[in-house]
């Protein structure tokens, strides 16, 4: 390449870097530091939903810090699609070694009656399946189901260290009726 080449070359290189970015700037990426703007956008959606945070927030990985947030948004969610006129509750536990998700409603659930029995055994949708295969890739624990006396309950718990993905065995998760 000869020097005239190569000025020619460096020259363009110079004049596209130096132009302004015209794309627009980057919504934050979804974690644990979105769920106050997502408790908001919920209950723009007309969900009354509030939210406990406590503990000090360790530092996570990436991938910890996604699925916990898409955690709590998919159970939101499924309260509004599922639930009725119904109030949710999630309540977030911050310790150095874990993060405990626990989201609850007090609506009607999946098939419009608290107490139906085809809802208390259902594991339709994809929703919770995904929640699942997040929570099994990070080597955490998911409870699910219908509370006693109506409503539903998501309780997630995820490491708050590294981990390696694809090790956990399936049976890290289990999906059961819970109550509380």
């Amino acid at each position: 390449m000869n020097a005239s080449v190569w000025d020619r070359s460096c020259a363009g290189i110079l004049a596209v870097s130096r132009q302004p970015d015209a794309s627009p700037p980057r919504p934050p990426v979804a974690g644990l530091d979105q769920l106050n703007p997502l408790v908001k956008q919920m209950r723009a959606s007309g969900l009354a939903v509030q939210l406990e945070v406590h503990g000090q927030r360790p530092t996570v990985p990436g991938a910890v810090d996604l699925a916990a947030y898409r955690i709590v948004q998919e159970s939101l969610t499924n309260v509004l699609r599922h639930a009725g006129q119904a109030a949710a509750m999630v309540r977030v536990a911050l310790e150095p070694d874990a993060i405990t998700l626990e989201i609850i409603d007090d609506g009607c659930g999946i098939h419009g009656r608290r107490d139906d029995a085809v809802y208390r055994h259902s594991r339709s949708g994809h929703g919770i399946s995904g929640m699942r295969e997040r929570v099994a890739a990070l080597g955490g624990t998911l409870e699910t189901g219908p509370r006693e006396g109506g409503g539903f309950r998501v309780l997630a718990s995820l490491p708050a260290g590294e981990f390696t993905s694809g090790t956990v065995a399936p049976t890290a998760t289990r999906s059961r009726s819970v109550s509380g």
